[in-house]
């Protein structure tokens, strides 16, 4: 025999109900069938609207009125969640196993690259997609827009867990909405009965949760190369309480940037998003590269100091005997190059080890000091030949005097080094963004 909560529920889709099982005053068990009613002369696949109206079931909450009542976007919840539901449990996954939670990361600016506080702040958009099998979702659009979860926060979402090299990352996240993304066909279900919406499952359709706002993190720059340098900048990002048996982020996740990649003194070269575990957690490690945008050094800082000790060797070639012209030349090519190097200090990072830059200002420092040492030893050489040598012999033992000699030396010795240091740090810089 057939049962008869079947045989109502078989009889006509638009009609729904079930038996109760009660007990009357004397003991004796009744049963009562309680009813509801959905009378429409629209078929199966048709929403009808208050005025008896037909309208397709797919134009059902699309947040158009399509109903001359507006009935069609009356009581438009997208989400239907069982008797029993619990939210601080992560589902598992449609096939089993742990739950695929894929992260993807679009930053569209960089807000603040900060090398005094090594810190960098991004403006960021975190997307987290995932399938709960334990729910069901109700007039599901193709744009995934219109299927926003208004309570979200009756179903379990991953809480986000982001720290850098020094600890626990501060981020901002204003801006925050859960949606379904429909990627399947509708299924049946008793519940669309009497609300004439499609119901679709949740182990088929993938929830989207977008958080939008900025993302702060402190990187420990290595400035050792500096202007020269490139700098690798990362953090680490994990779901709070999600150990890899009951879930984990997928190979598809991703970090996306989308904004302008020249900054003020730094290019971004890169990024790349790694999907790891470990101590049973999975977390994704986000790694960004920085270039810096050397130029502006190059014609405010290096050329300008090259060229002062380039005016310094040119005393060489003075004439010998005119030795203020030779030592006031080089000792104003020193003092301006000091002065260079400390106004300079003050617009770079304060470090505690000698950068790049500041090497090459005490190298050239230390050549126009040699240089100044050269000119006044061969100064006194100059002058202690001229006290045991006539001056009719002197004039003819000019060319080869030691003080001449001595010239001769340094402007090769000088000019050499120069180009030997040149050469040091043009192998730095190029071996720098090689490697």
């Amino acid at each position: 025999m057939q049962d008869a909560n079947s045989f109502f529920s078989q009889s006509s889709p638009y009609f729904h109900g079930h038996f109760m099982k009660t007990f009357s005053p004397l003991g004796l068990k009744v049963l009562q069938f309680q009813v509801d009613l959905l009378l429409t002369a629209c078929s199966e696949d048709k929403y009808t609207c208050g005025d008896g109206a037909c309208i397709s079931k797919h134009r059902r909450c699309n947040s158009v009125a399509d109903c001359s009542d507006n009935k069609d976007e009356f009581n438009c919840s997208v989400l239907s969640i069982p008797t029993g539901y619990r939210k601080e449990r992560p589902p598992t996954a449609p096939s089993g196993g742990p739950l695929e939670v894929e992260l993807v990361i679009g930053i569209s600016s960089i807000k603040k690259f900060d090398l005094v506080d090594f810190k960098i702040i991004f403006n960021a958009r975190v997307t987290l997609k995932w399938r709960d099998a334990r729910v069901t979702y109700l007039s599901l659009q193709d744009d995934y827009y219109i299927n926003r979860v208004k309570d979200h926060r009756s179903i379990w979402k991953p809480l986000l867990f982001i720290r850098d090299e020094v600890g626990i990352v501060s981020f901002e996240f204003p801006r925050s909405a859960l949606y379904v993304n429909r990627t399947s066909d509708p299924i049946l279900d008793d519940d669309q009965i009497l609300t004439e919406s499609y119901a679709f499952s949740g182990a088929t359709n993938v929830l989207v949760h977008e958080q939008e706002g900025s993302l702060t993190i402190m990187c420990h720059y290595n400035l050792h190369r500096y202007p020269f340098d490139t700098q690798i900048c990362f953090f680490y990002v994990s779901v709070v309480d999600l150990t890899t048996k009951f879930g984990l982020f997928t190979k598809a996740s991703a970090v996306r940037f989308d904004g302008r990649r020249e900054l003020l003194e730094y290019e971004l070269l890169r990024e790349r998003l790694e999907i790891l575990a470990k101590r049973n957690v999975s977390y994704a490690k986000v790694q960004f590269v920085f270039k810096n945008r050397y130029v502006y050094y190059i014609g405010n800082a290096f050329t300008p100091s090259l060229m002062m000790v380039i005016i310094c060797f040119l005393t060489f070639h003075f004439d010998l005997q005119d030795f203020q012209d030779r030592i006031m030349v080089s000792l104003t090519s020193l003092l301006v190059l000091v002065t260079f190097f400390s106004q300079t200090s003050q617009s770079i990072p304060k470090t505690s080890y000698v950068k790049l830059i500041d090497a090459w200002y005490l190298a050239l420092i230390a050549e126009d000091l040699l240089a100044i040492v050269a000119l006044v030893y061969i100064e006194r050489m100059r002058l202690g030949e001229k006290k045991i040598i006539s001056k009719e012999k002197r004039e003819r033992l000019y060319l080869v005097s030691k003080p001449a000699k001595m010239n001769k030396v340094f402007l090769f010795i000088f000019p050499t080094s120069l180009v030997l240091l040149l050469s040091y740090f043009v192998f730095m810089s190029v071996s720098n963004f090689s490697g």
